[in-house]
C-alpha cells in the first residue's frame, strides 16, 4: 500500500451538491470532525442551511448542543459576512483577515484545531458573480497561508448549468486541496456519473475500479501534481 499523503497545516475541502440532505450531512460530518480534540468551529450560512446543518449535527452526536453552550460551535450569517467582505462590487481584500484574523490568532494560538463551513463564495456563485467567488477563494488560501486550519464550502449544482461550466468547475476544484461530489455528469468529459468521490489529497476511494479511474481522470484533470501523488497510493490498491 502507498504511504499517505502528508497533511498541511491548513486544508481547503469543496463539495458540490445537488439534494439538500446531502449537503446538510456533508457538512454535519465535517462539523462534527471539526468538534474533535476541543476544537472551535465556525459555521458561515444562510439561516435555513444553519438550521438544516444543525439538525443533521444532532442527530449525528449529541456534542452539538454542547459545543454550541460552551462557545466552541458558532453560527455567522452568510449574507452578513458577504456584506461585510463585498465594497463597491468587489471584494475587500483585508476584509476576511478582519472578520476572522483576529479569532483565528487566539483560537489557534490557544492549540485549539479550527474548522470553519463558508457558503459566502456559494452565494456569489449563484448570484452570477464568478470573479468575486474566484476572489474570496484566493483569499481563503491566503489566510491559510497565516493560520492552520480546516475549510469547507460548498456549490449547489445548479451552478454549473452553461456552456461554460466545465471550466468553471475545473477552475474551482484548482483552488482547493480535496474535493466531494455527488456526480461529475456533464462537467468533465469521459468521466461518469459516479457518487460519493474523493480527490486530489489522495483519500483512498471505496467502490469499484470504475469509480477509482473516474477519481484519476479528475485528479489528472484538476490538479496534475496531486494526481501524480495520489495515483501510486491509489493503484497499490488496485494490483
Amino acid at each position: 500500500m502507498g504511504s499517505a499523503l502528508v497533511e498541511t497545516a491548513f486544508d481547503h475541502l469543496v463539495m458540490y451538491y445537488e439534494d439538500e440532505g446531502y449537503f446538510a450531512d456533508g457538512v454535519a460530518r465535517f462539523v462534527e470532525a471539526g468538534l474533535r480534540d476541543d476544537g472551535q468551529v465556525v459555521v458561515i450560512a444562510t439561516p435555513a442551511h444553519a438550521d438544516t446543518i444543525l439538525t443533521a449535527l444532532g442527530r449525528r452526536t449529541p456534542e452539538a448542543r454542547r459545543a454550541r453552550d460552551d462557545g466552541r460551535l458558532h453560527t455567522w450569517d452568510a449574507r452578513a459576512v458577504r456584506d461585510e467582505l463585498v465594497v463597491d462590487d468587489g471584494l475587500d481584500p483585508d476584509g476576511l483577515e478582519r472578520c476572522l484574523g483576529a479569532w483565528l490568532s487566539s483560537t489557534t494560538g490557544a492549540g485549539h484545531p479550527v474548522s470553519i463551513f463558508g457558503e459566502v463564495v456559494a452565494l456569489l456563485w449563484t448570484e452570477g458573480r464568478y470573479g468575486l467567488a474566484h476572489d474570496l477563494e484566493e483569499a481563503w488560501n491566503r489566510l491559510g497561508r497565516r493560520w492552520p486550519f480546516r475549510l469547507l464550502c460548498a456549490y449547489p449544482m445548479g451552478g454549473f448549468a452553461d456552456d461554460e461550466s466545465p471550466t468553471r468547475f475545473l477552475e474551482v476544484c484548482r483552488q482547493h486541496s480535496s474535493v466531494t461530489t455527488e456526480s461529475y455528469a456533464g462537467l468533465l468529459p469521459g468521466v461518469g456519473d459516479e457518487a460519493e468521490v474523493v480527490v486530489l489529497r489522495g483519500d483512498e476511494p471505496g467502490g469499484s475500479l470504475e469509480q477509482h479511474q473516474a477519481h484519476t481522470a479528475v485528479a489528472a484533470a484538476v490538479a496534475p501534481a496531486a494526481h501524480d501523488r495520489a495515483t501510486g497510493a491509489w493503484a497499490a490498491r488496485w494490483d
